[in-house]
């Protein structure tokens, strides 16, 4: 419940900075829509869970877990409707994907262990382990490839998007984390918040921007450019956070 609340409250922020940052920074066109939803969407799943994974165990992925499902649901809602620049219902049966049926399952499962005691066989939760292991070099792939057709000066030649990437990857989660430091002791719980809201540009914003007519160019840049910087951000924050 906890971490639904604090998930709750920081999309509802970034929903609001989305509103707010593309003027701030005066992005005009098709490239609005695009600042505003890479400012929502993160890379939660092929940057974000791995981190989790190395750093506090399998367990913090069930915190994770929560981040990811309004996620997907905004996504596909918000998200959507702002590459496109209206939204079709139609649109929102693709929630039910395989991410969020697979994290339902693992929290009703969890929930009846609590309950009941119930112990998932060991060649079933072997399997599930090995498999995740394949998650942090597959992600890398998917990130690499994403940067294989950009030119350095192409990438960082773009002064809106440096300035956005520097709030994005810094600023925004240091005050959210620095707010949340005074609600919650947790370590974990924590560093949790701030993987998922210091983690880059999702690669999914390009994919969706490329599948529904939006721009590609400047969602693909956010991808890369902030990908490159998150290896140093993320770890200023977390000493300039002490967690």
């Amino acid at each position: 419940g906890q971490t639904l609340l604090v998930a709750l409250t920081m999309y509802a922020l970034l929903l609001v900075l989305a509103q707010v940052l593309p003027r701030l920074l005066r992005v005009q066109g098709t490239a609005r829509n695009t600042y505003s939803i890479m400012t929502v969407f993160s890379n939660l799943g092929f940057m974000g869970f791995p981190i989790l994974s190395a750093m506090y165990g399998s367990g913090a992925l069930l915190y994770a877990a929560i981040f990811s499902i309004l996620y997907n649901l905004l996504i596909y809602t918000y998200g959507v409707g702002k590459i496109r620049g209206n939204f079709s219902w139609k649109e929102l049966g693709k929630v039910l994907n395989v991410g969020v049926i697979a994290s339902l399952t693992a929290i009703g499962i969890y929930g009846l262990r609590l309950a009941a005691g119930f112990v998932v066989p060991d060649f079933l939760s072997q399997t599930v382990t090995l498999l995740s292991g394949m998650t942090a070099p597959l992600s890398m792939m998917v990130i690499g490839a994403s940067m294989a057709g950009m030119s350095f000066r192409e990438l960082f030649g773009d002064g809106k998007l440096l300035i956005f990437a520097g709030l994005r990857l810094i600023l925004i989660p240091f005050l959210f984390l620095l707010v949340l430091k005074r609600f919650l002791t947790d370590p974990m719980m924590l560093g949790v918040c701030l993987v998922m809201s210091a983690t880059p540009v999702g690669s999914m914003t390009a994919m969706l921007s490329q599948q529904y007519g939006g721009d590609v160019k400047t969602s693909s840049k956010g991808v890369a450019l902030t990908t490159i910087f998150s290896v140093g951000t993320l770890p200023l924050l977390f000493a300039l956070l002490g967690l």
